[in-house]
C-alpha cells in the first residue's frame, strides 16, 4: 500500500478505511445466520424472489394492458408511475427495492439468504460438528487476567462445556471459505496466523475453567458443495 502512496498506506492500516470485500460481506451474513439466526432479522432484510414481482419494461406494458389501459409512451419510471395509478398493490421490483434499501436493515439477496440455509444444513449433517454444536453455547463472551497488567476479551462462536469421553471443553471458531480442501485451510491457518488466536482463546479458557479445553476451527464453504473441514491446532509446531 505505501508502494501506491503514503495516504494509501495510511487509509488502508492506519485508519482502516477499506470498504468491506464481497468475501467479507457474504462470510459476515453467514456467520450472523448461523451463530445468531434468532436475531438475523434485526440486523438483516431478505429479498423476495425477483420471479414474484413485475421486473422488466415488458412486465409492466403486459398489466398496464391487463388492467385494461393502454402503456404510456416513455420511460420504465413512467410505467411505474402509471400502473401504480391503476393497482397501488402492484407489485413492482423497483417499487419494493427502493423500499427495502430504506429499511434501515443490510439487504441480503435470496441467493445468498438460500446459501445460509444450506450451510446451516451442511453443518448439522456433518458426523462431528453436527454434534459438538448440539448442547452447546454461541457467541460466549469471556473475559480473563493474562498477568497483572493485561487484560484479555474474547468472543467464542461456539463452546460445549464437555464433550467426548475427556468431558473436556470443546472451543469452535466457524471460518468461511471458498475452499474447504484440507491444504487450502492449512494454507489458511498458516497466513493468517490463526495459530495466535487459537493459543489465546485456550489460555483463557483454561485460566476460567482449569481444565485444557479442546480447539477446533471449522471451516464452511460459502458456494456449493459447501463442504465442511474440521482441523485442530498443533500447538507445537
Amino acid at each position: 500500500a505505501f508502494a501506491v502512496s503514503p495516504q494509501n498506506y495510511k487509509s488502508k492500516y492506519i485508519l482502516k478505511e477499506s470498504e468491506p470485500t464481497e468475501a467479507m460481506v457474504t462470510g459476515s451474513v453467514i456467520h450472523k445466520a448461523i451463530l445468531e439466526m434468532e436475531t438475523f432479522d434485526d440486523v438483516y432484510a431478505v429479498l423476495e424472489p425477483k420471479e414474484n414481482f413485475l421486473v422488466t419494461i415488458q412486465d409492466l406494458k403486459e398489466e398496464i394492458e391487463r388492467q385494461g389501459a393502454t402503456p404510456t409512451k416513455g420511460n420504465k419510471d413512467k410505467l411505474i408511475e402509471q400502473l401504480l395509478s391503476l393497482d397501488d398493490g402492484a407489485k413492482i421490483y423497483d417499487v419494493y427495492l427502493e423500499k427495502m434499501e430504506t429499511c434501515g436493515k443490510q439487504i441480503v439477496s435470496n441467493d445468498l439468504w438460500k446459501r445460509c440455509k444450506r450451510i446451516i444444513e451442511e453443518i448439522g449433517a456433518h458426523a462431528w460438528l453436527g454434534k459438538a454444536i448440539v448442547g452447546g453455547q454461541r457467541e460466549v463472551k469471556a473475559t480473563w487476567q493474562y498477568d497483572s497488567e493485561v487484560t484479555m476479551n474474547f468472543i467464542m462462536d461456539f463452546i460445549n462445556p464437555q464433550m467426548g469421553n475427556a468431558k473436556k471443553p470443546v472451543i469452535i471458531d466457524i471460518k468461511t471459505t471458498a475452499d474447504a480442501s484440507i491444504e487450502a485451510c492449512r494454507r489458511s491457518i498458516q497466513k493468517q496466523r490463526l495459530i495466535v488466536q487459537a493459543s489465546a482463546y485456550c489460555d483463557g479458557v483454561e485460566s476460567l475453567a482449569k481444565v485444557e479445553p479442546f480447539f477446533v476451527w471449522a471451516f464452511v464453504e460459502t458456494k456449493p458443495p459447501y463442504h465442511v473441514t474440521c482441523l485442530s491446532p498443533d500447538f507445537g509446531s
